[in-house]
């Protein structure tokens, strides 16, 4: 869905080289994730944080409408940078600029640690002598949510990107980046692990102190 919106969007617009390069990563992070969910998927027979909801009609609506919230929201600022034509822009506005530079570091930086974060969480998984615990080695054991973290990085850096030519309402897709902090933290991320996490470990001394003294990102 995300890589069809993202498409659809660019065949609209100019097709400078911010549209070219910001499209890129967005394709690239849904290929990935969509990859990487699939086969956690396969692998574990399902996702267990969302059986309950499934279970409910009503939060599963809420879900449901949250996940297509979710997809609009998320690639918003680059929706809206694709949907301007060449006669939109000034040429002082299309050249790369810092805000760029800066934007395309912070995605690769959020990239790496996604990706980074979810094979070490894979392989500890994998190995027969984890099996009961939580995850605290690599990039673990310095934060709660790694992955998370790399995401925000992603989106942030994606809209620092594109602001650097979007004016007046339109940067108001600066609720991209905003949106995916607060549904991370606040909806169906944080929330959701570290109540499945209490349920299971949080009688143990051991896991309150993971949690009380490792950062949550």
């Amino acid at each position: 869905t995300y890589i069809l919106c993202v498409l659809l969007s660019f065949r609209r617009g100019a097709g400078g080289l911010r549209q070219k390069v910001n499209s890129g990563l967005v394709i690239a992070w849904a290929t990935r994730l969509g990859s990487f969910l699939l086969w956690r998927v396969l692998r574990d027979g399902g996702d267990s944080r969302f059986d309950k909801v499934k279970k409910n009609p009503k939060q599963f609506a809420i879900y449901w409408a949250v996940q297509a919230l979710w997809i609009l929201l998320t690639a918003l600022p680059v929706y809206v940078l694709n949907s301007k034509s060449s006669q939109d822009s000034e040429a002082e506005e299309t050249k790369v600029c810092w805000r760029d530079l800066l934007g395309w570091t912070l995605w690769s930086i959020g990239f790496g640690l996604q990706v980074t974060a979810d094979i070490q969480k894979s392989r500890f998984k994998a190995d027969p002598e984890n099996k009961g615990r939580w995850i605290n080695v690599g990039l673990w054991k310095y934060a709660q949510h790694p992955n998370y973290f790399g995401e925000m990085c992603m989106w942030w850096g994606i809209f620092s990107s594109c602001s650097s030519e979007l004016r007046g309402i339109r940067l108001l897709s600066g609720v991209s980046p905003s949106f995916v902090t607060f549904l991370l933290l606040r909806v169906s991320g944080v929330p959701l692990l570290r109540k499945a996490g209490l349920k299971r470990w949080g009688h143990l001394p051991a896991y309150q102190e993971y949690l009380r003294k490792t950062p949550l990102l």
